[in-house]
């Protein structure tokens, strides 16, 4: 049977294998994959941290993305230091080393909540401020006119949709405030139709191997498992 009109979907599944033949693994994993949450470094860290200072896990994940992406070790021209990319002297004035991961991201953190609050929970105004400082924030009275804050505002914006969960935070304070989605992408539409048929598609793939292997045992005389003698 073939299976035609179905996006996205990888080649090796437009056609049901025959009877006695081994279905193509490959594309099956990549395709769910789509549709499940992916996994992110230190995310209990994240957690932990986003729940002490009541700042949302996925901006805190977004910032790491966009800093370091996710490297410990990361080491700026500038001087930023670690996961965070935190400044030497602003590391000093939080208590941490940088260089820890578990450290950095609790200072990114506390100091992420200091610039929300110094912004009226302004999601965006801290985003800004992380990257260019407080003063200059203040000094424009908004995202600094500087194209590589400005590239940062949204890029870390784009990256906290990807990382949103249930967790809350404070994203809902401040007019120009970041909406954090829920949960992992859901498949709709044609997605959901392709990943239904793709479903359908291994399952009668998966039912003719085990029927493919009765017969050969059946040829063979070997007797079938419980679990077989059921099929």
């Amino acid at each position: 049977m073939t299976v035609g009109n179905i996006s996205p979907v990888d080649s090796s599944f437009s056609e049901i294998p025959k009877k006695g033949t081994k279905p193509a693994a490959a594309g099956f994993s990549e395709v769910l994959a789509q549709y499940l949450p992916q996994a992110v470094p230190f995310d209990d860290v994240f957690l932990d941290a986003g729940s002490k200072y009541n700042v949302s896990p996925a901006l805190l994940k977004a910032v790491a993305s966009a800093e370091s992406d996710f490297n410990p070790d990361e080491i700026s021209s500038a001087g930023a230091v670690g996961l965070m990319q935190i400044m030497p002297d602003t590391a000093q004035q939080l208590g941490i080393d940088p260089r820890d991961p578990v450290q950095s991201i609790h200072g990114a953190a506390n100091y992420l909540r200091t610039l929300l609050d110094q912004f009226n929970g302004n999601v965006t105004l801290a985003i800004a401020a992380y990257n260019a400082g407080p003063g200059a924030v203040s000094k424009y009275g908004g995202i600094p006119p500087y194209k590589e804050t400005q590239d940062y505002v949204v890029h870390v914006a784009d990256l906290m949709k990807k990382y949103s969960s249930n967790s809350t935070g404070p994203e809902s304070g401040g007019v120009n405030s970041v909406p954090e989605s829920t949960g992992s992408r859901v498949p709709s539409g044609r997605d959901a139709t392709a990943l239904a048929d793709l479903l359908l598609i291994w399952t009668e793939a998966e039912r003719r191997n085990a029927l493919s292997k009765l017969d050969s045992d059946d040829a063979s005389g070997v007797a079938p498992t419980e679990a077989e003698d059921v099929l």
